[in-house]
């Protein structure tokens, strides 16, 4: 037998393989089989690590205000019944409010919600003298009416989505609402953005739903009446939960997809 015959390769010789081992040491992708081998060839502090952090971060650093922003644009002003017959014979807000609101024996606070039984009418023609001097008179019942139509202290709040839509008394709860909405959104955002990533891919959901977010953003100003504001707010949470977990699991981010993605965050959540 030829003892100076070369051993058959295999994977051990060839790690053993001077050359081989050159190659490895000059390529650190070559080892490279699993996500967590490629992390390590980027490292925890590497630039594309810290631009996603970063990126993701600013986009999201006014989250506090957006989530808080019914309490902004959501303010509710002391508000009264609005008596048309009154207004017509030009009594003063004042005078409407001493006359025909009553007030809650709890808090002592005008009782924006409902107005007294009277005869506005009769009240009207009399004067605001003359129908305090006799209220007992005009007085129809003991009970109180339910507000037709309401007014607002403009000088707490100028303009609101409350004043707006009139989110008081028996509609209060939708004021509620527009806040439940983004909590809705998140919850079926976490039970759809996973799959929805694996069938259109990162990058492009992300691209996606910036540009969508920031359309939204625009049109949710511009809502006419508050179902159709419940239901931007819940789609937008979705969209923004999408854009948010796509930034950070993306393999790879390029500058327009980066500009993209903080700019249409920052408008969202500034604009909601």
């Amino acid at each position: 037998m030829d003892t100076n015959a070369p051993e058959p390769a295999t994977e051990e010789g060839f790690k053993d393989d001077p050359r081989e081992a050159q190659k490895d040491h000059d390529d650190p992708l070559a080892g490279a089989t699993t996500f967590e081998d490629l992390m390590k060839v980027v490292g925890p502090y590497g630039r594309w690590t810290i631009m996603v952090v970063f990126v993701c971060a600013v986009g999201n650093v006014p989250l506090a205000s957006s989530n808080m922003t019914y309490q902004l644009v959501g303010a509710t002003p002391d508000h009264w019944c609005s008596v048309a017959p009154l207004l017509g014979a030009n009594w003063t807000q004042q005078q409407i409010i001493s006359f025909a609101i009553p007030t809650r024996s709890d808090t002592g606070r005008l009782d924006g919600c409902v107005m007294r039984d009277y005869n506005y009418e009769a009240a009207a023609a009399l004067g605001y003298e003359g129908a305090m001097a006799n209220a007992s008179l005009l007085l129809a019942s003991n009970d109180t009416l339910a507000c037709p139509s309401r007014s607002f202290n403009h000088s707490q709040h100028p303009d609101t989505y409350v004043t707006e839509w009139d989110l008081v008394c028996d509609r209060r709860h939708l004021y509620a609402s527009s806040q439940a909405a983004v909590s809705v959104g998140g919850f079926f955002a976490s039970l759809l953005c996973s799959h929805i990533l694996d069938i259109t891919g990162r990058r492009s959901a992300l691209v996606v739903a910036c540009l969508i977010n920031i359309v939204m953003s625009f049109v949710l100003a511009l809502a006419p009446n508050i179902t159709v504001y419940i239901i931007l707010k819940a789609i937008i949470e979705i969209l923004q939960l999408i854009t948010y977990i796509a930034g950070f699991v993306l393999g790879e981010l390029t500058e327009k997809t980066i500009i993209i993605c903080s700019l249409s965050n920052s408008l969202l959540k500034v604009s909601n």
